[in-house]
C-alpha cells in the first residue's frame, strides 16, 4: 500500500489549516482525549475506574487518513459546524468549500507520472488531523446511537486510536461490540486487541492491578519496538538551556505516567542511561532527576500572559554572545527618554533552528534541473544586469564563433565573460572573480559616464551608443587567449 504524503507548506491551504485546527475537538464527548495525559490525570484524580475492571481493549483504524470518503468527511464537518458552533463565522458553506478544495486538489508525482488523489486526505497536510478527528467523532456518535448491545463502560479515542475498559461486559460482549463497529462503515476497518491483563495506548501501558481490591488501572511508560531513544545529542548546535531541559521534560513525563513509585525509580534509571549514551553530562541528568524528586506537583502549568517583546534570531554560538551583550546593556535602552516607555522589560529571546544537512540535502521532490546552455537572468529585483543579458548560446566574432555549452546567470563567479555591442557587432572578452552582474554594471557605469579609459568606454563613446546596445554573457572557464584566437577580438 502506498501512503500519499503531500505537504502544503507555503500555500493558502496551509493558512486555512491553522484556522481549521481550532475545530478539531468541536463536538467532543467524554471519550475524546487530546493526549495520553488526559487518561493519566483521570487516574490520579480518582475520577474513573474505581469499580472492578475486567477487560481492557484497544482499537486502531487502518490507514484512516487515506480512506475517508470526501462525501462522508464533508458531511461530518457540516454536522459539527451546524450543531456545535456558537458563532457561525465564517459560514459553514465557506468552510465546506475550502475543505473540499484542500481534499480534491492534491496532485503528486510518482515514477515520473502525475496523479491526483481521489479519496481521503493526504498525510502531511495541516488540516489532516483535525479532519480525521471530526470524521471519527461523527462516525462513533452515529454508531453508539445505533448499537443496542452491551457497550464498554469507558471508551476513549485519540484521532484513530481507541482504548476501552469494561467493568460489566465480558470478552464476548466486547468482541461483538468491536465486530459491529468494524462493519458500520465500508471504508473504515479496525484492528483490535483484548486483554484481561495489560495493553499499550499511545505512550502508556495500562494494566489491571489485581492486587488492588477494586482492580484499579495502573500505568507505566510504553516504548514501541522501533523506539531508538535518539534524543538530541548534547554535541548538537542548540542552546545549552534547550539541551539541559530535555532530561527534565522526559523525566517529568515519566513521573506523570508511572503510577507506582518503585516503577518510576526503575524507569528513571533506564532513561538516565539513554541520555548518557547521547552524551549528556552526569551533572545535567542528576540535576533533572533531583528537580523531579523535589517537585511537589507534576501537573502542567502555563505561564501568565507575557508582555515582553520577543527577539527571535537564528541560533549560532556567536549569536549567543550578541544576545548576552544586548541583555547586559539593555539598561541603556530603559534609561533613554525615547525608548524607556516602549521597552519596559528586556526582550524575550527565542532561537529558531538553523538549516541542517537534512534541510539542504532532502527535499519533498527532486526534479531534474532544466538545463539551458548560455546565460539567463538571475531574477533578483535589484539586479541591473538582467536587462542586458545575451541569451544566445553562441558568441560570433569577426573570424569565428564559439558555442556555449555551460549555464550561467548574473550571480556566477570566477568566469570568463563576453560583452557584445549589438550595434557594431564587436566583442570584448574579460574575466572576473566577482559576480558577473557586479562586473558588468561597473563596465556600464564607466562607459555611460566616460570616466575611465577602458576598451568598452572608448568604443561606447567613439560613436553614439545607448546602454541597451551592450549585452553580456558568461563563458566556460578557460584562458582568455583561446577566445581571442577564435573570435579575434579585443580583451582587457
Amino acid at each position: 500500500m502506498m501512503f500519499i504524503v503531500v505537504t502544503d507548506s507555503g500555500f493558502i491551504t496551509f493558512t486555512f489549516g491553522f484556522e481549521f485546527v481550532k475545530f478539531e475537538f468541536l463536538g467532543s464527548t467524554d471519550f475524546v482525549v487530546q493526549s495520553a495525559n488526559t487518561i493519566v490525570n483521570n487516574f490520579r484524580g480518582g475520577t474513573y475506574f474505581t469499580l472492578f475492571t475486567e477487560v481492557i481493549f484497544s482499537m486502531d483504524v487502518k490507514s484512516l487518513y487515506t480512506c475517508i470518503p470526501h462525501e462522508d468527511g464533508l458531511k461530518a464537518i457540516e454536522y459539527f459546524m451546524d450543531i456545535e458552533r456558537k458563532e457561525p463565522y465564517p459560514p459553514t458553506s465557506t468552510i465546506l468549500r475550502l475543505t473540499e478544495l484542500v481534499l480534491t486538489l492534491n496532485n503528486f508525482t510518482f515514477n515520473g507520472n502525475n496523479y491526483i488523489q481521489r479519496r481521503g486526505v493526504s498525510m502531511g497536510q495541516k488540516v489532516g488531523p483535525a479532519y480525521a478527528c471530526l470524521f471519527m467523532g461523527y462516525l462513533e456518535q452515529k454508531f453508539l446511537a445505533s448499537y443496542h448491545g452491551p457497550k464498554p463502560d469507558h471508551l476513549y479515542r485519540y484521532i484513530d486510536d481507541f482504548i476501552g475498559f469494561a467493568t460489566t461486559c465480558s470478552v464476548s460482549d466486547i468482541t461483538n461490540f468491536i465486530n459491529a463497529f468494524n462493519e458500520f462503515h465500508p471504508s473504515i476497518k479496525l484492528t483490535h486487541s483484548i486483554s484481561e491483563v495489560s495493553l499499550p495506548f499511545l505512550d502508556i501501558n495500562l494494566s489491571i492491578d489485581h492486587s488492588n481490591p477494586n482492580s484499579r488501572i495502573s500505568t507505566t511508560i510504553h516504548y514501541k519496538s522501533t523506539d531508538s531513544h535518539s534524543y538530541l545529542s548534547y554535541d548538537s548546535s542548540h542552546p545549552r538551556k534547550c539541551k539541559d531541559s530535555i532530561p527534565y521534560s522526559q523525566l517529568l513525563r515519566l513521573r506523570r505516567i508511572c503510577s507506582d513509585d518503585d516503577d518510576f525509580v526503575t524507569k528513571a534509571d533506564e532513561m538516565m542511561t539513554f541520555f548518557k549514551l547521547r552524551g549528556y553530562p552526569e551533572h545535567v541528568i542528576q540535576a533533572a532527576r533531583k528537580r523531579i524528586s523535589n517537585s511537589s506537583s507534576t501537573s502542567h502549568t502555563e505561564n501568565a500572559n507575557n508582555t515582553r517583546i520577543p527577539l527571535v534570531i537564528t541560533y549560532h554560538p556567536i549569536n549567543s554572545l550578541v544576545v548576552k551583550t544586548l541583555l547586559s546593556n539593555f539598561k541603556l535602552v530603559q534609561q533613554c527618554r525615547d525608548t524607556k516607555d516602549i521597552f519596559k522589560d528586556p526582550p524575550l529571546v527565542a532561537y529558531r533552528r538553523d538549516k541542517n544537512l537534512s534541510d539542504m540535502l532532502v527535499h519533498s521532490t527532486d526534479p531534474k534541473p532544466i538545463y539551458q546552455p548560455g546565460t539567463t537572468t538571475c531574477e533578483r529585483r535589484v539586479c541591473k544586469t538582467c536587462a542586458h543579458i545575451n541569451f544566445a548560446p553562441s558568441i560570433n566574432g569577426t573570424t569565428g564563433s564559439f558555442y556555449i555549452k555551460d549555464s550561467f546567470n548574473c550571480t556566477s563567479k570566477n568566469i570568463v565573460y563576453a560583452v557584445t555591442c549589438s550595434k557594431c557587432n564587436k566583442v570584448y572578452i574579460g574575466e572576473t572573480k566577482r559576480r558577473l552582474g557586479d562586473r558588468f554594471v561597473e563596465h556600464l557605469r564607466y562607459a555611460t559616464k566616460n570616466n575611465r579609459d577602458t576598451p568598452i568606454t572608448r568604443h561606447y563613446n567613439e560613436i553614439p551608443h545607448i546602454p541597451s546596445d551592450l549585452r553580456v554573457t558568461g563563458l566556460p572557464q578557460t584562458s582568455v587567449q583561446q577566445y581571442i584566437n577564435v573570435l579575434d577580438e579585443d580583451t582587457q
